[in-house]
């Protein structure tokens, strides 16, 4: 059985030099070149999800699509540069399975 924790967070933002305090070490991912961080949401709808996120002006990085480990997944930026991987569980995969299809869309 899975176990999941359903967690809601509000991210605001105006734009970079609004959420920035440089004088504090506070910089953007933006003014930084990048983030290391990458915040994942496993929700009930990622399609629901990804449409919101762009409707909010997250930039698509990978676009949603069913992927071979059973999630439908996919990646945006949002407007201050930071990560963000959207997925919802379409399946159950064995690990069997999931080495085929992964060997599968190598091969492709």
């Amino acid at each position: 059985m899975r176990r999941e924790a359903s967690h809601v967070a509000k991210v605001k933002c105006v734009g970079t030099s609004h959420d920035e305090f440089p004088d504090y070490g506070l910089e953007s991912p933006t003014t930084l070149n990048g983030s290391p961080v990458t915040i994942h949401l496993q929700v009930d709808d990622a399609d629901t999800w990804f449409d919101r996120a762009v409707s909010a002006g997250a930039t698509v990085t990978m676009p949603l699509d069913d992927m071979f480990w059973g999630d439908r997944y996919s990646r945006l930026v949002d407007p201050c540069g930071h990560y963000w991987s959207i997925a919802s569980q379409i399946g159950e995969v064995s690990r069997e399975e999931m080495m085929q299809r992964a060997a599968a869309e190598l091969a492709n």
